[in-house]
């Protein structure tokens, strides 16, 4: 059989001299034998994949690259000498290769990808003519008898000083002293691993080496290292206790996301820095700029869809791979003017950034470095450029061409458009002061929201029922958001509402049951009614220091928020404004609050709280059902408990009522079984039923007691006086 690229004979594929690149195709399932010559450089994914009777390949001196599940599942394959030129060994290039005895990779190895020998049922011997030093991904070697037989060893395997594999280590580790390195996915998902020592001889420690290892709670690392690489410790939910290197050269994104010590040291709004680069944007909002680091980490700001624009100070030169990308929101980046790189896929899939600047020192614009952002539509290319790497612009639909000179390298795909059409993921509206519910169709399915400059008004109702809405962007024009024009968008997340906000109509955001985190501006002085009502998720509210009055129902069944602090200007909370905040552990309400509304805290976890000192009354149900209410002080000016103000208040131990209390109404300490009645007031009455069911008043320095005592001591004798009569008379 003769083809353009090969000849097939006596069950053997020969490539021809001159192929530089061997692609997939359907080559004849009998192939026993396959020689490949020095012209080839790459050979491409899914290649010679589950060609069962292949036996052996002759690689020629000058391959580079086998690509991803090139020769998987080649069953009959024994032996593989790898040419000297190899630099990369893609993800499952050879797995379950069910016959491989022996592999010798050679010295130049760049990189071997994950499971690239995975399930090799038969593989033994591995000559690694190099170092295994940075170049093995996860589970190279995964379940074959060569790593197996050194695991039984010792469940640290140590090859070349590098620590290549302790998935079955259990315990307390402490890194032997030879150790040099921490492969990449060493620990990786160890279960069992509790605390870490890593001694100064260890360097480098690649990506993901301990990532989630779920139970993982304490790592000393070395004083010095060369490289802490991405996402080496994410995932290790328990970490609470790291001790950091004093310096390290080069440090890796996402290295301690979603760990408990990594949480406890992000703030809402602000950047994580560490070492002089940006380790991590994921808590930003807004506008956000960036001062004072060298760099911004792979995935710093990855999936964030609250940054709407971001400026780079001067000094920062390089900006990682994927650091911004699916940032669908960010509309604008001003760069630093000279920079000296940009990492792959830095802002792919923005999907609103429309234009960019790239700084002068930039040589090569990255792989899909900007890849389907919809909206770009204008670039300005640097001087210094020399290579626009693969799918750079690709699906930059509204980018018209940008010219090149001659000396730039540039690949095919750079600039290649879709034919989808632009995201519909993202809805932009403007060009008008008013947006108005009948003003707007196919608002279904939309999930980002950017509102552009010169809109005034949100009109009543407008986005209400969005329930796959996440993220919207106010413009800083915006004055008004009428009644219910978010209400029930379930999935919308935070809210941060510009400066010149003023009014925010009732019930706006209720039913948001999605939404964690609230910022409120200056402007606003008072919330409307219901404007929260049933956001379950909300944990965090920033007020304005302005805010005068809180309305009926603001938070009602908020049952995610556990702390409160309310401005010194506030003087009214409305009915209802708190209650049902089941989770509520602590508020702190100002000297100048005058009213609290009914059952504004009912059926919270409040264990204390400090009243002010210009409330007249505890309303009805104030504190009704406040089962962890140990104590309360009323404060002097306090002249009506009224009725079930503390009912069922079942920890409620100890009260301190102030001269000038009036009354306490029919009901107001019912259910609370530790709290001794209060016998008498000074200035006033208590209700017989205030501490248990019963009719009637007890009054003014117990008169009414001794009225009724009276009262029933002559219906008594009247009695007693009438059966003596009648049997005098029969």
């Amino acid at each position: 059989m003769e083809n353009e690229n090969y000849t097939y004979q006596d069950n053997t594929l020969i490539f021809h001299e001159g192929v530089t690149y061997i692609e997939k195709r359907d080559y004849p399932k009998e192939t026993r034998r396959i020689e490949i010559p020095s012209s080839v450089k790459e050979i491409s994914g899914w290649a010679f994949s589950c060609l069962s009777q292949l036996e052996s390949v002759l690689f020629s001196e000058g391959l580079e690259v086998i690509n991803v599940m090139a020769f998987r599942g080649c069953i009959s394959l024994k032996e593989l000498y790898l040419p000297d030129s190899l630099l990369v060994i893609e993800d499952k290039a050879f797995s379950e290769c069910k016959s491989l005895r022996m592999v010798r990779i050679p010295k130049g190895i760049e990189e071997i990808g994950s499971e690239a020998f995975a399930d090799c049922e038969n593989l033994k011997r591995v000559e690694m003519m190099g170092t295994f030093s940075g170049v093995l991904s996860c589970h190279v070697f995964y379940n074959t008898p060569f790593l197996n037989d050194l695991r039984e060893k010792n469940p640290l395997v140590i090859l070349d000083d590098v620590l290549i594999d302790g998935a079955t280590f259990e315990g307390d580790l402490v890194v032997p002293n030879q150790v040099k390195e921490i492969a990449a996915f060493a620990f990786y998902r160890n279960e069992n691993l509790n605390s870490v020592i890593v001694p100064d001889s260890v360097k480098i420690i690649g990506v993901s080496a301990f990532s989630d290892c779920s139970n993982l709670e304490k790592v000393v690392l070395p004083s010095h290292m060369e490289c802490l690489d991405d996402s080496a410790f994410m995932g290790c939910y328990d970490l609470e206790d790291i001790t950091l290197p004093l310096s390290v050269e080069t440090i890796g994104g996402a290295l301690f996301r979603d760990t408990e010590w990594f949480e406890k040291q992000q703030k809402i709004g602000e950047p994580f820095v560490l070492y002089d680069r940006l380790l991590d944007g994921s808590q930003c909002y807004g506008e956000v700029h960036i001062s004072g680091v060298k760099g911004i980490c792979n995935y710093a700001f990855q999936e964030n869809d609250q940054i709407s624009k971001v400026v780079v100070d001067e000094g920062c030169e390089e900006i990682g791979a994927y650091a911004f990308s699916d940032c669908p929101v960010l509309q604008e980046v001003v760069l630093p003017s000279r920079m000296t790189s940009i990492g792959e896929h830095a802002f792919g899939e923005c999907d609103s950034l429309e234009e960019i600047r790239i700084p002068e020192g930039i040589e090569v614009i990255s792989s899909y470095a900007f890849y389907c952002c919809w909206s770009l539509a204008k670039v300005e290319l640097p001087k210094s450029l020399k290579k626009i790497d693969l799918c750079a612009f690709y699906c930059c639909n509204n980018l018209p061409p940008v010219p090149l000179s001659q000396s730039v390298e540039s690949d095919p795909s750079y600039f290649k458009k879709s034919d989808a059409k632009e995201a519909p993921r993202v809805l932009k509206i403007g060009g008008t002061k008013e947006i108005r519910e009948e003003q707007q169709e196919n608002l279904e399915g939309i999930i980002y929201l950017i509102i552009q400059e010169g809109v005034e008004v949100i009109g009543k109702d407008v986005f209400r029922g969005c329930d796959q809405l996440e993220t919207v962007v106010f413009p800083k024009s915006l004055q008004r958001i009428e009644e219910g024009a978010f209400a029930d968008c379930s999935d919308l997340k935070q809210l941060l509402l510009p400066e010149n906000l003023t009014y925010i109509g009732e019930g706006a955001f209720s039913g948001c049951k999605d939404l964690t985190f609230v910022s409120l501006p200056e402007g606003v002085t008072s919330l409307e009614n219901s404007l929260f009502q049933s956001c379950d998720r909300l944990e965090t509210i920033l007020f304005p220091s302005r805010l005068t009055s809180i309305g009926d129902d603001v938070f009602y069944e908020c049952s995610m928020l556990e702390s409160v602090l309310l401005p010194s200007h506030l003087t009214s909370i409305g009915d209802r404004a708190f209650s049902e905040c089941v989770n509520l552990i602590e508020i702190e309400i100002p000297d100048s609050v005058e009213r609290i509304g009914v059952e504004c805290f009912k059926n919270s976890l409040l264990k204390a709280i400090d009243l002010p000192s210009k409330l007249k009354i505890i309303n009805q149900g104030t504190f009704q059902d406040c089962e962890a209410l140990q104590e309360i002080v009323l404060p002097e000016g306090v002249e009506i408990v009224d009725s079930d103000a503390f009912k069922e208040c079942t920890m409620l131990a100890s009260v301190q009522y102030p001269s000038s209390l009036k009354e306490i109404r029919k009901g107001a300490f019912v259910g609370c079984p530790n709290l001794e009645p209060c016998e008498e007031l000074e200035n006033g009455t208590i209700d017989p039923g205030a501490y248990k069911e019963g009719p009637g008043t007890r009054g003014n320095n117990g008169e009414s007691e001794r009225n009724l005592s009276r009262s029933l001591l002559l219906v008594g004798l009247f009695v007693i006086l009438l059966i003596v009569a009648l049997f005098v008379i029969f």
